[in-house]
Formats: C-alpha cells, structure tokens, sequence
C-alpha cells in the first residue's frame, strides 16, 4: 500500500505534539516493508523530524527574526502544497493523511477519488467561536471531515466531542487510537534549575488554567516558602502574567525555560510533582510522561485526563484555586499517596506504545481502502 503524508506540520512546528505523532508514523511506516510512505519534506526546522531525517534542509534554522514563520509558510508553503496536489492528481498512492489541518488539497482529492484519513486531535477550535483563528481551523476540520474515508481520534472523549459537534458523522468512521510519551530514558541538568518545585509544561494561556495555578502556588507559598514553580515551554511569560506573579508577590519563585527532551527528562524527573490543570484535552501526554519519570501527577478531572490517566493521578477541579492548592499540598506532604501515585503512573504509562499507534493507524490505512 502507498500512503501519501504533506509535510504541513513539518514547517509549521519547530516543537510540538502532533509533529512529533507523525514522525513517529513515518519511523514506523517506512520500517514495514508491506507499506510505502511517499513523504517529500524538502525543508523543515523541526526537531523530531530532523533527528529520524537529518539530510532535510533546515538553512535557516540558526536565523530567528521577526514574522519568521510567517514568510516561511507563505513562500515554502505555496511549493509544498502544489507539490502534495500534483501527487494527488498523478495518483501515486493509495491514501493521503495529512499532516494537519489544511483545506488546499481537498479539491484534487475528490477529482482523484483518492481516500482521506483524517485525525483530529481535539475539538478545542469548534468550542472557542469567539476566536477568528480557531473558527478558520475549525472550518477547514470540518471540510475534511465531510470526505474521509476514515478518522482517527486520540482518545474516546475525544470521539464524543467529535460525534456530538458534527452528527452527520459515521461511528464506525471513527477510530481511537491512544498516543504515547517519547521522552529519553536519561536526562541532562538544565541551567539555573531550583532544588524544590513543582512543575506545568506547554501552552498557558486560557483554558490550560496556568492563571488558577499562580494563584494556588501563592497560597502553597505561604506554607512551603522554598518552593518554585517551574514552567518549561515555547512562550515566555507575558505581561499579565508577570504582573500577577509580582502582584502576588512570587515573582522570585517563578521559573520559565525551553527545554530539550533530555533536559525536560530531567526536570521531570527531579520535581515535587507534575501539574496538569488543563481543562481541555484532547489526549494529555504530560500525563505519560510524568508518570514515565516517577514523578505524581495532579490533574483537572475533566476531558480526557481521567481516561488517559487512569488512578494513577490525583485528580481535582482545577478551576476551584482552594481545591487546587489543597490537592497539592496533599501530594507534596503526603508520603504514602506519593508513593501510591509514582506506583501506578509506571504501569499506566506502559499501557500507552507508539508501536500500538502505528499499528492501529495502518489498520485504519486499510479499511480506508477498501
């Protein structure tokens, strides 16, 4: 069978969850000789592709200026999708995956009768209206929806989502199939990282709570005065959120930094615990990967965070800042529970395998085609 991938995500993210899926897929892919993944990625600055493909060309990787991303999507952008519609039109595969949310090949898709196998990854843009960006993503997930063969969710609350938001849908369409965490088995010490704290990861803006948390690890504050909160991610603290810190006086406490997998192992490995207060999920694989680092886990008990989660979290209304701030200091002095937790992430992570996913999403290749 011929799979046809674009390289949309791969210019795109530098970092990143869903790029991250695909090249695992395409590792897993192009390791079965009963497959062919026809993938012309001609440049890219992504690290998890360029590590499994370092000839790509990344030239401009050193460079970072103003609206980089930008110029890059709308000059390399405009020659990756005409080469993904030629593909399409000459039929050199059996199916097409896109990498992400796109809509400019959907009308050489139909002209060639050629199967779509969608995934999508939450339904967070359909439930933001208001925002002009995720109503054009939610547009373009829609369209895609309407013509594939087959779709591909990352957790079954992500299915109900799905089915409840466009109804004209399929179940049997519809197939969960689980992600895993890839971090390192070893890590490396980052620069200036504090002895006592407690960690977030990723994105902090609006629904990912990190506001309900400064507030909670200023209450926490006054009963562990050594303690830091440590924040590793792609965006660095904004206005607001530095105003608020120094407003709650936790300023000195506050930690941001973006980490590479090894250093991310490492911090992991060596905080209090893991707090995950998202209140929108469409899989959650922090959660994998605190529990792969022996590190206890609060969490928002909502979305997909208990399916993905299991009772191997400490699971709690993070919107409620008292409820939080007590489940932390529950865990962070609670030496039995801690020991409880760190005991069951181990086996729950080892439920979660990207050899799973890749088998399961060539299963879905195959139903597509027939």
């Amino acid at each position: 069978m011929r799979i046809l991938f674009d390289d949309e995500i791969f210019f795109r993210q530098r970092f990143g969850g869903v790029s991250r899926i695909f090249t695992k897929l395409i590792q897993g892919i192009e390791q079965n000789p009963q497959y062919q993944l026809l993938f012309n990625c001609n440049y890219s600055e992504n690290e998890y592709l360029l590590q499994l493909k370092p000839n790509i060309n990344s030239f401009l990787k050193p460079y970072q200026f103003p609206l980089k991303g930008k110029l890059i999507r709308g000059i390399y952008g405009r020659y990756s999708h005409q080469k993904t519609i030629n593909a399409i039109n000459k039929k050199t595969a059996d199916v097409f995956h896109p990498t992400f949310y796109a809509d400019y090949y959907l009308q050489a898709l139909t002209r060639a009768n050629m199967p779509l196998v969608f995934t999508v990854h939450d339904l967070i843009h359909e439930q933001t209206p208001n925002n002009a960006h995720y109503a054009q993503m939610a547009k373009m997930k829609a369209d895609n929806i309407k013509i594939a063969k087959q779709i591909i969710v990352v957790s079954a609350h992500t299915k109900k989502d799905l089915l409840r938001i466009y109804p004209f849908v399929n179940p049997e369409q519809v197939n969960i199939i689980p992600l895993a965490q890839s971090l390192p088995k070893q890590g490396i010490k980052p620069k200036n990282l504090p002895d006592n704290y407690i960690l977030f990861t990723g994105e902090r803006g609006g629904y990912k709570n990190f506001i309900s948390l400064l507030h909670a690890f200023a209450l926490l504050s006054n009963n562990h005065p050594n303690l830091h909160l440590y924040c590793a991610g792609s965006a660095s603290f904004n206005n607001d959120e530095l105003a608020l810190a120094q407003e709650l006086n936790v300023n000195t406490m506050l930690h941001h930094a973006k980490l590479s997998d090894d250093e991310l192992r490492y911090v992991y490995q060596h905080a209090k615990l893991f707090v995950f207060p998202s209140a929108y999920e469409g899989f959650g694989i922090p959660m994998l990967e605190a529990f792969s680092a022996e590190t206890p886990v609060v969490a928002h008990h909502a979305t997909s965070l208990p399916e993905v989660g299991g009772d191997a979290a400490f699971y709690v209304d993070a919107t409620d800042i008292q409820k939080l701030t007590k489940a932390i200091n529950e865990v962070l002095i609670n030496t039995k529970l801690r020991l409880e937790l760190v005991e069951k992430g181990k086996i729950r992570e080892q439920q979660f395998t990207w050899q799973n996913h890749i088998n399961l999403t060539l299963q879905v290749y195959q139903k597509a085609v027939k």
